[in-house]
């Protein structure tokens, strides 16, 4: 468990750290508060992935996690633009694990997805290759547009959600992209 825990809080912080830069990249009065157990990062962006709240604590119980799930479902009723949150399942005491869904749905939270978090000693790592691909850097406002589409169709979202996410965006084409780090997400 410790390696997972150790993981789990490097996938966390990997988030708050990334998606600082994202949000800020895509509207410089971004909401990226630090708050007691909860990372804001919210763009107030149609691309709901700029818009997200982290919970940030380790060993959470039960209680704590239903009152951080309820703070952070606040924060989102705050908004313009919808959202995530992202719960590290291995930040959770095991009994909090236990009732995630049930404490996410009193909190007026719906389950969106499960991803994996990103923590690894995965460097070098190879050049993407695929026979029927290319792999290029996005470096033009049509290749960041083009980007943006299929973001946006890859995560059945309207166009100009994802081209309200990216276009105009100065990290995806100076190569400067933060790493990626994901979680179970509610919304």
């Amino acid at each position: 468990m410790a390696r997972s825990l150790t993981d789990a809080v490097e996938s966390m912080e990997q988030l708050a750290t990334v998606w600082r830069a994202l949000v800020l990249d895509r509207s410089p009065d971004a909401d990226v508060r630090d708050l007691p157990g909860l990372a804001v990062r919210w763009a107030e962006s149609r691309f709901g992935f700029w818009n997200c709240v982290t919970l940030t604590e380790t060993g959470t119980d039960a209680a704590l996690m239903e009152k951080r799930l309820g703070q952070a479902a606040d924060v989102m009723r705050s908004k313009e633009q919808a959202g995530f949150v992202w719960v590290f399942e291995d930040l959770l005491h095991a009994g909090a694990r236990a009732s995630l869904m049930e404490a996410a749905g009193r909190a007026g939270l719906e389950h969106a997805f499960s991803g994996t978090g990103m923590a690894g000693d995965l460097l070098p790592v190879p050049e993407p290759a695929h026979p029927e691909l290319t792999f290029v850097r996005v470096r033009t406002d049509e290749q960041l547009r083009a980007y943006a589409d299929l973001n946006a169709r890859a995560y059945d979202m309207p166009l100009e959600a994802g081209r309200d996410g990216l276009l105009g965006s100065r990290l995806w084409k100076t190569g400067c992209t933060p790493i990626w780090a994901c979680g179970t997400a509610f919304r």
